[in-house]
């Protein structure tokens, strides 16, 4: 499972480098499918938060077309985003609060328990008043789809 913690956050314009999440690391075997997300999370705790979503056929592919959207909802051109990427599966983000939980699973369905499960058991920060987590966001690479 993923989480925003172990993300790394990435200066587009600066053009740093990102990380993998996803067990299945970079290998490039024929038929295996890469996805890879930009979110763009606004500053404050209730602010909007984006997600550019790509695949490829690399890890490489998926994460430069996603990186290279930062920015475009929010019309930021200087925005900042952390890239999530992974390989032949789904992936489903939770958010509670302010909080934003990432999971993986073998379908969309499975992603998404996994991210509210996770979401309702970190909790939302600061709140003195339980919140139901809700999906924000799924996707999954084409052959799970």
């Amino acid at each position: 499972m993923m989480s925003l913690a172990r993300k790394l956050t990435i200066a587009l314009l600066a053009g740093a480098a990102s990380l993998t999440f996803v067990g299945g690391g970079t290998a490039h075997a024929e038929g295996n499918e890469f996805g890879a997300i930009a979110v763009e999370k606004s500053p404050g705790p209730f602010g909007a938060t984006y997600f550019y979503g790509s695949h490829g056929p690399t890890a490489e592919v998926a994460r430069q077309a996603a990186a290279s959207r930062c920015g475009e909802e929010s019309g930021n051109a200087e925005a900042v985003c952390d890239l999530i990427t992974w390989t032949n599966a789904c992936v489903a983000a939770a958010t509670r609060g302010a909080d934003l939980q990432w999971a993986e699973g073998p379908n969309r369905d499975i992603a998404i328990q996994n991210a509210l499960g996770l979401s309702n058991a970190v909790g939302a920060t600061g709140s003195a008043i339980p919140l139901p987590a809700a999906i924000s966001y799924v996707a999954c690479t084409p052959s799970v789809e």
